[in-house]
């Protein structure tokens, strides 16, 4: 059996974070999940809703000043 996982985008921005998804299982398609608050609690919230559907979550986002502090963040 394949290993079911996730792609998660992050599109991050100052005061919003933009979400898309693609799982590996299938042709790859890019899902809009929703654009959360730019706090570390929103994301928290985010990933957890992420995490219950239960594949492995692969994280991406852009390089830039805004994704730092989500990289160094440990829930």
């Amino acid at each position: 059996m394949k290993d079911s996982s996730t792609v998660v985008g992050l599109d991050v921005h100052k005061n919003s974070i933009e979400i898309v998804t693609a799982e590996t299982d299938g042709a790859m398609e890019v899902r809009h999940f929703g654009r959360i608050g730019g706090t570390m609690d929103a994301l928290d919230r985010a990933v957890r809703k992420l995490v219950s559907k239960g594949s492995t979550l692969r994280f991406v986002y852009e390089a830039g000043p805004c994704g730092y502090e989500i990289y160094g963040h440990d829930d």
